[in-house]
């Protein structure tokens, strides 16, 4: 039985595989269901590629320690069973648990590259390549798969996002506003972008009125974006001197 990009005997690691991915695009805070995959399939390569990745996302010392050996089983597996995909995945998240971010990204480019339209594997790219500040390649990855998606999908906001980091603005409103559009409730990042747009033209009464009212959505999502939204909300405040506002 296939997912998108792996093999798994079972229905149920499927189910959370794709659900696991829908949350990552989505910044919910229900992305931890990748363990019932590995629960419901050890044998599933990707499943535990997808485990080690989320450890990763931590950024801390326990998460590298969490990843490790979810990261080394998904390598043997996907060796052992001829994943070429999940094997690409993996030995990235080997590369980012050993601190080589670069070599992370270059696998993961190559990756895409033959698999343009893998929104989970564009994501951890694009983490990795701000990371690092390969603002270009944050730009051709997103592009790539946004070429290769027939709706956009959550790769629209990901190239909002870039064209926003490489200073082309009105291209990111474009894009940003797209995703939105597409996902109103569900884009949180789409929306990171667009305010970023208001931002950099110093709007700061629409920046704010925009996150305002995308707020509400914001409840189903990671502590990550939640805050990080709110904390853009809190610096249009402070740009229209509503310090107690932004407090």
């Amino acid at each position: 039985m296939s997912t998108r990009f792996g093999v798994t005997a079972s229905q149920i690691a499927r189910t959370a595989i794709d659900g696991f991915a829908a949350e990552l695009l989505s910044h919910g805070a229900g992305a931890a269901m990748i363990f019932d995959a590995c629960i419901a399939d050890p044998e599933c390569a990707l499943a535990q590629a997808y485990a080690g990745a989320l450890f990763l996302t931590r950024m801390t010392r326990d998460g590298k320690v969490q990843a490790s050996p979810r990261v080394a089983s998904a390598q043997l597996l996907a060796q052992a069973q001829g994943e070429r995909h999940a094997a690409a995945f993996a030995a990235a998240m080997a590369h980012w648990l050993a601190g080589r971010d670069r070599d992370a990204v270059t696998v993961l480019t190559a990756l895409l590259d033959r698999w343009p339209d893998d929104l989970v594997a564009l994501k951890f790219c694009q983490i990795l390549q701000l990371g690092i500040g390969d603002i270009q390649g944050m730009l051709r990855t997103a592009a790539t798969t946004v070429a290769a998606c027939s709706d956009g999908g959550f790769a629209d906001g990901m190239l909002a996002f870039a064209l926003d980091q490489a200073g082309e603005t009105d291209r990111a409103e474009i894009y940003a506003r797209r995703a939105v559009d597409r996902h109103p409730q569900t884009d949180p990042w789409a929306q990171h972008a667009l305010a970023h747009v208001h931002a950099a033209r110093e709007e700061w009464s629409h920046g704010r009125a925009f996150l305002r009212g995308a707020a509400a959505s914001w409840l189903r999502c990671s502590s990550f974006i939640r805050t990080h939204n709110w904390w853009h909300a809190a610096l249009f405040s402070i740009e229209l001197g509503q310090r107690d506002e932004a407090l």
